[in-house]
């Protein structure tokens, strides 16, 4: 499919998506034949959680923001950095006590930060993980364990890499072109 096409047919589902919303139309259960967006977004809050035992030392939640709003039957779950700023995700109520960090009566003031800006979450977990973001066209993502030398494998849905941490690699996560690896 050209470029095109592809970009009529994503906005197309994209717009079909928002106008069926709009009248009460559920969109968990929308699939790419392998994950619902219902399975993805559970997966993400499951990974935040994770984050947030890692990072327990930046990790926040409130059921405020800073202006003292919030999402109907939502809270909000932070990162917070000096260094690098702020990183937040919303998440039904339900979900609360998953999220085992300090409590803010209201999160700081919103930064400006978007979905692109992923690599502050990244360079916040930096001293316990090594971390390699390749743009999210390139469907990568891996994440390393900073242990001992740094050998082992990536998985990546049915593909598998070895990978052994050089002065190369690292090099590429810190600022180098990723596709020297």
């Amino acid at each position: 499919m050209n470029k095109r096409t592809q970009k009529f047919f994503t906005k197309l589902i994209n717009k079909s998506i928002l106008i069926l919303k709009k009248h009460g139309f559920s969109t968990k259960d929308i699939s790419d034949k392998w994950h619902t967006f219902d399975d993805l977004y559970y997966h993400r809050m499951i990974l935040t959680q994770a984050l947030s035992i890692a990072l327990d030392d930046i990790a926040w939640k409130s059921k405020l923001h800073a202006d003292g709003t919030m999402f109907d039957g939502s809270f909000i779950i932070g990162f917070s950095s000096e260094e690098h700023g702020d990183y937040t995700y919303h998440y039904d109520l339900k979900y609360w006590d998953l999220f085992v960090v300090d409590e803010l009566k209201n999160a700081p003031e919103y930064d400006g930060h978007k979905p692109e800006d992923i690599g502050r979450l990244v360079s916040m977990a930096k001293d316990k993980f090594w971390v390699k973001v390749i743009h999210p066209e390139d469907f990568e993502i891996g994440i390393l364990n900073s242990i001992g030398n740094y050998p082992g494998n990536i998985t990546y849905g049915s593909l598998t890499a070895d990978f052994e941490m050089t002065d190369k690699l690292k090099e590429t996560i810190y600022g180098g072109k990723h596709d020297e690896i």
